[in-house]
């Protein structure tokens, strides 16, 4: 092989650095595909917080009523 045919000496460290970068990225769960528009954990956060406003309406609901209905006409 004559020396214009074998990478420079930078290249090849370029590529071994490249190589060592990607397989810490797979030991991470780090990957290049798109990440959804609202993630499942945000998704579980949105549904946990809606059921507990609807309890914390429907308690209030709750006691307004008891208290409303307990006033004489």
């Amino acid at each position: 092989m004559s020396s214009a045919e074998q990478p420079h000496p930078i290249v090849l460290q370029l590529r071994s650095i490249e190589g060592r970068l990607s397989n810490i990225e797979k030991a991470l769960g780090i990957d290049d595909k798109p990440k959804t528009f609202i993630r499942k954990r945000t998704m579980v956060i949105i549904f946990v917080a809606l059921i507990f406003a609807m309890a914390f309406m429907w308690g209030i609901n709750y006691v307004l009523n008891t208290l409303f209905a307990a006033l004489p006409v």
